[in-house]
């Protein structure tokens, strides 16, 4: 409305339509909440190894960046222009561990509404941790998160690229033998906690499976056998009692020997794994064998002696093979139904939106921009 005052008055385009951009600039994707919007666009270009002791992981990310900026909206030639003068995000990778390789560079852009953008590209490489939920090791499957955050806490507000979708490039993935890396990434617009206040965080998540095929034949085989030879010292008569235990206990700390070789593999976590629990399974057989052993020798004159330790034979047998049977059951079916939600479901350049309890909310309301023209 007041525009058309303006243009009654006689007052030229020019200042019309800096003010029309002023107004635009004021209600549209320039600010949100007194906080200055930032469009990110987050390419992970390169994953190296993942490391599950140290739970990190190698990488390289670029940072796509875009907000707006009034001041540039009637330059005509940008060779003098130097942006190193005007507003800057500060943006910076949360997540990574020592001094990782940054380059950046700046440029900006006017559309055909002659809005102008500043633009960021910031190339990261280095080292990025990672808490790993290692409870279905080694049928896990991973996040491995890129979090990008900005050092003007409060006056920035951090959303999806609208024009430009986060992604993840999967052909020079380092460590294809032991993971299987999803093409599909997850984004989230989240408040996330910093001392006493919170800022705006984009949060790009992809997922990593690992092939569990050397530890099902290095560990689990491995485990299997052993335990499953700790039946055959029932073929010793009871009566060699010295002969049962020496074959038992040495089973039984060669088992006790390879959990603490696996343990080596893993950080020292809080909870068992899946390979922990089967690994103390076989343990626990082979120290109710050595028991039976032992206490074998209460019974030697009683003259069902041979029936009584065919019968705890027997049921401990029948133990390790319903055990087994139903153990490799609920991996597979796990394992299966994992896969199935790891696949990708969601619309390509779905948005996540939470709070800092790290609850869904209402994304905001934001309509699409035409394409830019480049200068």
């Amino acid at each position: 409305m007041l525009a058309s005052v303006m243009s009654r008055l006689g007052i030229n385009d020019t200042l019309i339509l800096a003010f029309k951009n002023i107004q635009r600039t004021s209600v549209s994707v320039g600010f949100v909440c007194d906080k200055k919007v930032v469009e990110v666009c987050v390419k992970i270009v390169k994953i190296g190894e993942i490391d599950t002791l140290h739970e990190q992981y190698t990488a390289e990310v670029l940072v796509k960046a875009k907000w707006r900026e009034p001041a540039l909206d009637f330059v005509q030639d940008a060779k003098g222009v130097d942006l190193g003068n005007y507003w800057h995000p500060k943006l910076y990778i949360a997540n990574t561990i020592g001094t990782p390789s940054v380059a950046e560079t700046n440029t900006f852009t006017i559309d055909k509404n002659h809005e102008a953008y500043m633009r960021l590209e910031r190339r990261t490489r280095g080292m990025f941790m990672e808490t790993l939920e290692l409870r279905e090791f080694p049928f896990d499957i991973q996040d491995l998160a890129v979090t990008v955050v900005s050092d003007r806490i409060e006056e920035v507000q951090i959303i999806q690229d609208r024009d430009e979708y986060s992604s993840v490039y999967r052909s020079d993935f380092a460590d294809a033998q032991e993971w299987y890396l999803y093409s599909n990434v997850d984004v989230e617009e989240t408040i996330a906690p910093y001392g006493h206040r919170t800022r705006s965080a984009l949060v790009v998540k992809m997922k990593a499976a690992r092939r569990p095929k050397y530890f099902i034949w290095n560990n689990f085989f491995v485990t299997f056998v052993i335990t499953a030879l700790s039946f055959s010292t029932f073929a010793v008569i009871p009566k060699l009692v010295q002969n049962r235990l020496q074959l038992s206990f040495t089973l039984l700390l060669t088992c006790v020997a390879y959990k603490f070789a696996v343990s080596q593999n893993l950080p020292k976590i809080p909870y068992l794994t899946y390979l922990d629990r089967y690994v103390l399974f076989g343990i626990t057989t082979l120290a109710l064998i050595c028991v039976w052993h032992a206490l074998v020798t209460l019974f030697l004159e009683h003259p069902k002696v041979a029936l009584m330790d065919m019968i705890v034979l027997i049921t401990l047998a029948s133990i390790f093979v319903l055990f087994n049977v139903t153990f490799a059951i609920y991996i597979y079916a796990t394992f299966k139904r994992r896969q199935r939600s790891a696949a990708p479901q969601k619309p390509h350049g779905y948005v996540q939106y939470t709070d800092a309890e790290n609850a869904p909310v209402s994304p905001p309301a934001m309509e699409k921009r035409e394409e830019h023209t480049h200068l």
